[in-house]
């Protein structure tokens, strides 16, 4: 699924379609479904395919500092903001215990754990105050089966719909360049156990294969392959349902339909599957492009599926378009992560600067956050790694020492400080140094111009930054700033 190369003469059969319309072969819209369903695994195994024969299921990988600015990144669109604890799960045989620290001040973080298609099952947040403690992750069918004394020292139980799943702990970095502020994040992630427990009654889990590279081997390749989503969907569909589980019987009516069946995918007889594909990419894009698709946040951003994104319940339409941006998103009222769409161009929505030009990003305000709450904004090349450059910066927001025109700091310790107002962030190219007023709110893009994309990120957003009422940053191109 690759909405690059979406057939968009299908898109008027597809409504036909969800009318009960003959237009399409019941076999060829069931392969579309199951693709559609399916998409989420290539993601996730593109996540654990490094953990898988090394870390193992089950165990956390700390990050303990950030990655370079370079090409050599294990990921795209890299968060500088943040440290993680990350690691995936295989509850075939054990639950897991996870804990989640107690504060040492008032920053952010928080624990999530997703499910095998990136539905947000659970999360704990400074900014939520969930309580410190010992959480059990058990499979759902352990809310009837399981028969074992409560364990007392257990905070809460989280029920997984699938027997995979994934986790990560994050924890917001002020100073990335303070010992102290780096030894109280690392102290933080020590106290982030995580303690497989052998699980002692009878779950569906049980059937599942161990989640090894051969589970997931069709979809490891960096190469998309369609056929190899539908073959590991059949090996894995019955042990990993759906999170709604009153539509599993539907699910696999239609998985059936289009040859997924007894752990095996047998291909139906006159399915191309390249247009069962295009056929899936034009359902995709018509509920992207449908009044659930999009809410316009004013001056070019967007966000997208607003009201089912981070738990997608049966919006699988959804589901697989985010799965290919944001896999792993978390829920609004954690996190918010807006898309900028005016004037970008390619996939991956880019703006482009010729070598003397550059943008000015216009803030109406702070952006208002809960207590807890921070956000920045951070560049990446046209391929999504981040941009080297001469200062070092590939993120600004609250943990920033930007300042008001007049010179004055809009935050101070990542809080905010003093009056609030309009600001502006200046995008040029790396290596076209500013003057000396500009270098704090300076976020350099790619060197000589060229594309370059943003991500905006809200954490702990409040409601004004989704009902309208906060008015949206104004990108404007201008001829660079030099001295």
């Amino acid at each position: 699924m690759r909405l690059s190369q979406v057939t968009f003469a299908l898109a008027g059969c597809a409504i036909q379609m969800a009318n009960s319309s003959p237009c399409i072969p019941p076999p060829l819209e069931a392969t579309a479904f199951a693709l559609t369903y399916g998409y989420p695994i290539r993601q996730y195994s593109l996540l654990v395919k490094s953990y898988l024969g090394s870390t193992g299921p089950n165990v956390g990988l700390k990050r303990r500092a950030f990655y370079p600015a370079n090409t050599t990144e294990p990921a795209i669109r890299v968060n500088v903001d943040t440290l993680y604890i990350t690691g995936y799960v295989d509850l075939s045989s054990d639950n897991v215990i996870f804990t989640y620290p107690e504060p040492k001040d008032d920053r952010f973080y928080s624990f999530t754990y997703f499910d095998l298609y990136g539905n947000n099952i659970a999360t704990l947040a400074s900014s939520l105050d969930s309580t410190p403690g010992k959480y059990m992750l058990r499979p759902r069918d352990g809310e009837c089966n399981d028969k074992s004394a409560q364990d007392e020292s257990v905070q809460g139980y989280i029920n997984s719909p699938t027997t995979y799943g994934f986790f990560a702990y994050r924890f917001w970095i002020k100073d990335k360049n303070n010992a102290t502020e780096l030894d109280l994040v690392h102290a933080m992630q020590d106290e982030s156990t995580i303690t497989p427990v052998p699980r002692t009654w009878h779950s569906f889990a049980n059937a599942a294969p161990a989640l090894t590279n051969e589970t997931l081997k069709e979809t490891l390749g960096s190469t998309y392959s369609p056929s190899g989503i539908l073959n590991v969907l059949a090996r894995i569909s019955a042990t990993n349902p759906p999170i709604e589980a009153s539509d599993w019987a539907r699910v696999n009516s239609k998985l059936s339909a289009a040859g997924l069946s007894n752990g095996i995918y047998t291909p139906p007889a006159d399915v191309d599957l390249s247009a069962a594909d295009s056929l899936a990419d034009a359902l995709v894009a018509s509920a992207l492009a449908s009044p659930r698709g999009q809410r316009d946040l004013g001056n070019g951003w967007e966000v997208a599926f607003p009201e089912t994104a981070g738990n997608f319940s049966t919006d699988y339409e959804a589901r697989s378009y985010l799965a290919q941006r944001l896999y792993g998103l978390l829920t609004p009222d954690v996190a918010l992560y807006p898309a900028y769409v005016r004037d970008t161009v390619g996939d991956n929505q880019n703006l482009v600067v010729g070598a003397g030009e550059a943008y000015l990003l216009t803030f109406s305000g702070r952006p208002p956050l809960a207590e807890k709450g921070f956000w920045s904004i951070t560049a990446y090349d046209e391929n999504q790694y981040l941009i080297p450059n001469g200062i070092d910066v590939q993120s600004l927001g609250s943990a920033s020492n930007m300042t008001y025109p007049d010179g004055e700091p809009i935050y101070r310790n990542g809080r905010e400080y003093g009056p609030d107002g309009q600001f502006q962030i200046l995008l040029q190219p790396a290596g076209l140094y500013p003057p000396a007023n500009w270098t704090s709110n300076w976020l350099p893009v790619t060197p000589g111009g060229g594309e370059f994309t943003v991500t905006l990120r809200w954490y702990a957003p409040h409601e004004a930054l989704m009902d309208g009422s906060y008015e949206y940053p104004i990108f404007t191109k201008i001829s660079a700033i030099t001295p």
